[in-house]
């Protein structure tokens, strides 16, 4: 939901890790021959692992398997009669690795320049994750958020999921679901899955939103005035000495990364971000009208008349009169 102008800005020109430290095996290859050589970790290695989440993802946990799914989606137009409901038109995702050694690649293409990687129809997991016993804690406050505006950019509260958006919070909406066969859905692009672990709020990317608020309505009555962010955290200790990641059906052609911390202690760090069209920045009381897109995930279905729709409030004007995110923000994301 977003160009790449918007949230990546300057940082993705100032990254000073060398894939120079990658194996030969970072050119582009059609097999895995390489896996015979792979070394196993010291005992009771431990990598952190680190992912901030910038966009309009939707978070659905699944707590019987201590599993986080993080879903992208592609393009959603909704028609009803005559009438088109919700078009969202989606631009892309993207994985950036922000701090870490490339150890090791494997693809049908290179391996991408400034180590972003474009993942159209990619579905992310990590194995060792995938075979450990981590708990997965996801804590969130239920509707109204409290406080319902944190009290600075420092204030603690941010980091309680409440200020995430959830349709299922709302009146007349309690008892919808994801659907079970969502990973197949036509409207789901693809999704990064994470055993155990912590997701956290951030504050939101943009220091104007952060002092706006966003009212949610449904069939057009208020639900209530409240803080917002389009950010999150993810944070897991990885029980290896390095963070290997498989990627299935990305259409870019990459088949497996593997990241190592750039000293002893620190983490490696990715960048999950969903891009933004290039739209005018929103005025006060203007709908957030990407949300719409996540209603069509849920059963039973929901009609139009019944979405949750959020708009933007915007903060007191500033002396110079100017008080508006930029022209990415705001595509909030979904907790299902």
């Amino acid at each position: 939901m977003s160009d790449r102008f918007t949230l990546l800005g300057v940082g993705a020109l100032v990254v000073v890790v060398s894939t120079a430290a990658c194996s030969n095996s970072c050119s582009n290859s059609n097999s895995s021959s390489n896996s015979d050589n792979r070394q196993l970790a010291p005992p009771g290695a431990v990598t952190k692992l680190e992912i901030e989440i910038n966009g309009g993802f939707a978070f659905i946990p699944s707590p019987n398997d201590k599993t986080l799914n993080i879903a992208y989606l592609n393009s959603v137009r909704v028609q009803e009669g005559s009438q088109v409901v919700c078009n969202v038109p989606q631009v892309g995702t993207e994985l950036w690795v922000e701090r870490g050694i490339v150890d090791d690649y494997e693809g049908t293409e290179p391996l991408p320049g400034m180590r972003l990687f474009d993942l159209d129809g990619a579905q992310l997991k990590f194995p060792k994750l995938e075979s450990a016993d981590i708990p997965l804690k996801t804590p969130r406050k239920s509707w109204q958020p409290n406080p319902l505006k944190p009290a600075n950019h420092a204030d603690p509260a941010w980091g309680d999921l409440q200020y995430v958006p959830r349709i299922a919070d709302h009146v007349g909406l309690t008892d919808r679901k994801i659907k079970p066969g969502w990973r197949n859905h036509p409207n789901v692009n693809g999704f990064m899955a994470l055993k155990g672990g912590t997701l956290e709020g951030l504050t939101p990317s943009n220091p104007i939103a952060e002092l706006a608020q966003f009212e949610f309505k449904v069939a057009g009555v208020s639900q209530g005035l409240v803080s917002g962010t389009d950010r999150a955290i993810y944070r897991v200790d990885v029980p290896d000495d390095k963070i290997e990641i498989i990627f299935t059906g990305a259409k870019h052609g990459y088949k497996r990364l593997v990241l190592k911390p750039n000293s002893a202690n620190e983490a490696v760090r990715l960048r999950l971000t969903g891009l933004h069209a290039m739209n005018a920045p929103p005025k006060d009381g203007d709908e957030l009208t990407d949300f719409c897109a996540f209603h069509t995930l849920l059963e039973p279905p929901v009609d139009s008349s019944k979405y949750v729709r959020i708009y933007y409030k915007a903060p007191p004007l500033p002396s110079n009169g100017v008080a508006m995110p930029s022209p990415g923000f705001f595509c909030d994301p979904n907790m299902f």
